[in-house]
């Protein structure tokens, strides 16, 4: 009762859980309008600044037009300025707001658990105890003779005390059993070694998009749910994108999987080998930014790259290496 009573506390607390995200939403979008509006003035001011002649009229622009101009713009940039001043603050204190719903979500979801735990352990013992019970009751029903029932009935409290006995080893061993099971499954131990190194993961991931010319931001959760998030901030999934753009992102995944190995285990391994990489659907753009971001490994990587575009990809790489088919076997020509 207590717990129940617990849990309706919490949710009071997070009665804005629905609606916090989606005014979040709404301030980030305003955020980027008054951003934009800036720029709008400050390139508004510019022309005035680099300007003496109307370019459409041809005719001079006087200076006392151009001041006040300037005096308006100034007073619309300051005002402009001041209004996303405040809505990035509220956007930290939303976000911050957005946080501690998330911990208290996560305590309601602990709670219940042990709840439904507790009212397993419960209907066990229930079921057990009334087993018991029948079998005391069938046993003075039979109506056979007193020392026969007694005998019987001693028995039968024996064996009770074994099986009390026996459940509280089975209640203890399920408790623990549940504890190692809560532990190793995917949201358990797992997800909190992969939550340490999500941030390093992410930031990878978005560092090699953005060498690769592919401007979006992508993150991965615990689960290895992705959530992709493109131009104003519009959210895509995998297969929202052209092949090319899949591409970059499995490039990206494939890198940043290497560099996070290589600080996991302290290891550094120089040997990078790509098949085919050049040969699919990535564009001529995509293949030079990739071949740039393969430049600035220099000496820490040995790449070694297959592919069968033999003639295109003659003048990007030092040293090459021919196979010829000959009788069904390759060999080096």
């Amino acid at each position: 009762m207590k717990m129940r009573l617990s849990i309706a506390n919490l949710l009071e607390k997070v009665n804005d859980k629905d609606t916090i995200p989606k005014s979040l939403i709404k301030m980030e979008s305003t955020e980027q309008q008054l951003k934009n509006k800036i720029k709008n003035i400050e390139k508004e001011v510019r022309f005035y600044e680099e300007n003496d002649t109307c370019p459409s009229c041809k005719q001079d622009i006087q200076e006392h037009h151009k001041e006040c101009v300037f005096n308006e713009k100034r007073k619309e940039h300051l005002e402009t300025q001041e209004s996303l001043n405040e809505l990035v603050e509220y956007i930290e204190q939303t976000e911050k707001r957005m946080g501690d719903i998330n911990a208290i979500l996560d305590t309601v979801y602990n709670i219940e658990k042990q709840i439904a735990g507790k009212q397993n352990e419960m209907s066990a013992s229930t079921q057990y105890i009334d087993k018991l019970q029948k079998n005391i009751e069938s046993v003075f029903d039979e109506g056979i003779e007193v020392q026969e029932t007694k005998n019987e009935l001693n028995q039968l409290i024996g064996e009770g005390k074994e099986h009390v006995s026996r459940r509280k080893t089975l209640v203890e061993d399920k408790h623990y059993l549940a504890i190692a099971s809560t532990l190793l499954k995917d949201s358990g131990i797992k997800a909190k070694i992969i939550k340490h190194y999500l941030p390093i993961m992410n930031r990878l991931i978005n560092k090699y998009l953005a060498e690769m010319d592919f401007f979006c931001q992508f993150n991965l959760d615990e689960n290895f749910n992705e959530t992709i998030k493109s131009r104003h901030r519009d959210e895509f999934t995998y297969h929202s994108f052209s092949e090319g753009e899949r591409l970059r992102i499995d490039l990206s995944l494939l890198l940043a999987w290497r560099e996070i190995a290589r600080l996991k285990n302290s290891v550094n391994c120089n040997l990078l080998l790509l098949d085919e990489v050049f040969d699919s659907s990535l564009d001529s753009v995509g293949t030079e930014e990739f071949l740039k971001l393969l430049t600035s490994f220099g000496s820490r990587a040995n790449i070694f790259v297959i592919s069968h575009k033999s003639d295109s990809m003659t003048d990007k790489f030092q040293n090459h290496i021919v196979f010829e088919k000959k009788n069904n076997f390759s060999r080096i020509k």
